[in-house]
C-alpha cells in the first residue's frame, strides 16, 4: 500500500570524511524530503543530456538542505545556514524553501557532490529506510 509523503520529515547526513572523526567533531547536514515535483525533476536534469551537469546538483542542494550543525570554518568559527528570504527559482525549478546560494557556496566542491547525491538517495528511499 503507498504511503503518504511528507516534506516536512529531515534526514542527518555526515560526509565520508567526517565518518571517523568523533561524533562531536563531525558536521551534521540536516536534509529535507522534497516534493515528488522537484524529485522527478530532479532526475530529469540527471539523467537527461543536459548541458548544464551541475543543474541537477544545484537544485538538490537549495532545495534538499535544511541546515547544518558543527559546521567550521578554517578559524574554527561555526558557518551560520541561511535559507533564502523569498521563494526561490532554480534551473526553472520554483523551490518554496530553498538554502541561500551564499550558504550552498560554502561548501566544497566534493562535499557538495556527495550531500546532493545523499539527498537524491534519501528521497528516493522510505521512511523506515532512512531510520534504519
Amino acid at each position: 500500500m503507498p504511503i503518504a509523503r511528507s516534506t516536512k520529515e529531515t534526514f542527518d547526513f555526515v560526509v565520508s570524511n567526517d565518518r571517523a572523526l568523533p561524533k562531536a567533531q563531525q558536521t551534521t547536514f540536516h536534509l529535507r524530503r522534497l516534493p515528488t515535483v522537484i524529485m522527478l525533476r530532479l532526475r530529469d536534469l540527471r539523467e537527461g543530456e543536459d548541458a548544464a551537469i551541475g543543474s541537477w546538483m544545484t537544485v538538490a542542494l537549495r532545495a534538499g538542505i535544511a541546515g547544518w550543525s558543527n559546521f567550521l570554518d578554517a578559524d574554527g568559527a561555526q558557518v551560520p545556514f541561511a535559507l533564502d528570504a523569498a521563494p526561490a527559482t532554480v534551473c526553472g525549478i520554483g523551490l518554496p524553501v530553498s538554502a541561500s546560494e551564499a550558504s550552498v557556496n560554502r561548501l566544497g566542491v566534493e562535499d557538495a557532490t556527495e550531500i546532493a547525491l545523499a539527498i537524491m538517495r534519501g528521497n528516493e528511499l522510505t521512511t523506515d529506510d532512512v531510520k534504519n
